[in-house]
């Protein structure tokens, strides 16, 4: 069976207007120091405070995964059995890696259609 992904491509844009967001208020923070513009500075420091806080920091942890009928993939090929996953909660999966209990996240902002049909699937499983 063919892999699908559970980042969808909006949830992938979604991130990388995040990541640029942070770097144009980083720059215009450090511009602000160096024009030393005191309103400037707190208005720089508050914008990459609150997109670090509410997108950056969940974004940075998210890994790619994909999945198919019996496993599912991260980035790097390793394969998990979907049997092993323990809990599905706002885009964390807990699941056994021998015996050690691991979670991964996803990129909890715009799910694709293949995470909300694997939320599905592993609550009726259960």
């Amino acid at each position: 069976m063919m892999k699908k992904s559970l980042s969808s491509t909006l949830g992938q844009f979604f991130a990388l207007i995040s990541y640029i967001s942070l770097i144009i208020a980083v720059g215009v923070t450090l511009y602000s120091i160096i024009t030393k513009d005191l309103s400037g500075v707190i208005v720089g420091l508050i914008f990459v405070s609150f997109n670090y806080i509410i997108f950056v920091r969940k974004l940075l942890r998210a890994s790619t995964i994909s999945l198919d009928e019996d496993y599912f993939y991260f980035k790097d090929e390793t394969k998990i059995e979907l049997s092993q996953i323990q809990h599905i909660q706002d885009g964390e999966i807990t699941y056994l890696d021998n015996g050690i209990e691991k979670t991964v996240f996803v990129n909890p902002f715009f799910p694709s259609k293949n995470h909300r049909l694997f939320y599905k699937y592993f609550k009726l499983k259960k």
